[in-house]
């Protein structure tokens, strides 16, 4: 009879490690993680910034609509100091009278 002949292949299995010896099979999770956290730190900066930048433009909106009024009014209680003649006397230098 004819003889058989097994022959045993090699075969090499190579196992990518990181710096730490590891496979990288737990680091995909971790990875993940680590990359969502920094996805939700930028989203949140952003959110952030636009809060305060509306925040400001209503601050600034009330603020000149405030300083407005004030303006008007007290523009409104000078007028209305001099027509009455009370404002008269306290507007004018010393030493002059009224002609």
């Amino acid at each position: 009879m004819g003889q058989t002949y097994n022959k045993q292949e090699e075969k090499e299995v190579i196992i990518s490690q990181n710096a730490i010896g590891d496979n990288g099979a737990t680091g995909t999770a971790a990875d993940h993680l680590q990359a969502n956290n920094i996805l939700l730190s930028i989203f949140l900066a952003v959110l952030g910034i636009g809060m305060m930048i509306f925040i400001f433009k209503f601050y600034k909106k009330c603020h000149s609509k405030w300083i407005r009024k004030e303006i008007q009014s007290d523009f409104m209680r000078r007028i209305q100091s001099r027509l009455s003649g009370r404002g008269l006397q306290r507007d004018q230098p010393k030493g002059q009278e009224d002609v």
